[in-house]
């Protein structure tokens, strides 16, 4: 199922009747899984992400897999546990040539991969030359310093990073983040993966910007009272 995050409860209520014990969902989410297992039967969600991006031009759908090493296709257990049918899923994935990994806690991976993801599409919005943001050092230091907060803010709520290649962001000095985001940006690969899906899913976007803040500020203050 591959849906942006404002259509999953419709698609969802339309899968009810489908008689595959499996759906698959890949979509950016911070929603709780039980959510989503409400209108169509507990245990049937794997919990997943693509590795591609890409869109429609005109009625052509340009897409492309994204490395292996930026981004494989994810997915795991709701409650983490390994099983039969995501051994399954991994070897079809495999045999197709689809870069994949399994991860014990589907949660928190979109939970960081929203930490870096929102922020990037901020900086489309905020910018009126969006296709060339990145010459626009000032917002390129801003995002960097973002992302270099919302890691450093989830580790300290306590959740362990995932990927740990995410951790870059929590350690690494702004003006490095900075001039790897300038070259991001810049590049192919920022265009096909970060630009045409910013551009093409602006409603989305700017949903989950609002519901990861909203989620950062609560689970902040939740633990502002937790402390003695």
């Amino acid at each position: 199922m591959t849906v942006r995050e404002n259509q999953v409860h419709t698609v969802l209520k339309e899968l009810c009747s489908n008689c595959s014990p499996n759906i698959v969902t890949m979509v950016n989410t911070l929603e709780s899984y039980s959510r989503w297992e409400a209108p169509c039967g507990q245990g049937r969600i794997i919990p997943a992400f693509p590795g591609a991006g890409g869109s429609f031009q005109g009625n052509t759908l340009k897409v492309a897999l994204t490395p292996r090493l930026i981004q494989p296709t994810t997915f795991g257990e709701i409650g983490g546990a390994k099983t039969k049918r995501l051994a399954e899923l991994y070897r079809l994935f495999k045999k197709a040539g689809i870069p994949c990994q399994i991860v014990k806690d589907m949660q928190v991976w979109q939970l960081c991969h929203l930490a870096m993801v929102v922020p990037i599409a901020d900086v489309y919005y905020a910018s009126e030359h969006p296709e060339r943001v990145w010459r626009e050092k000032a917002v390129m230091d801003r995002t960097a310093r973002q992302l270099k907060h919302n890691f450093r803010t989830l580790h300290a709520l306590g959740f362990s990073l995932s990927p740990r290649k995410m951790n870059l962001f929590r350690l690494a000095p702004v003006r490095l983040l900075r001039i790897g985001l300038t070259a991001v940006f810049k590049s192919r690969f920022g265009e096909m993966f970060m630009y045409r899906h910013s551009m093409n899913a602006p409603d989305e976007m700017r949903q989950l910007h609002r519901e990861f803040y909203q989620y950062m500020t609560d689970k902040t203050k939740q633990g502002e009272e937790i402390s003695p």
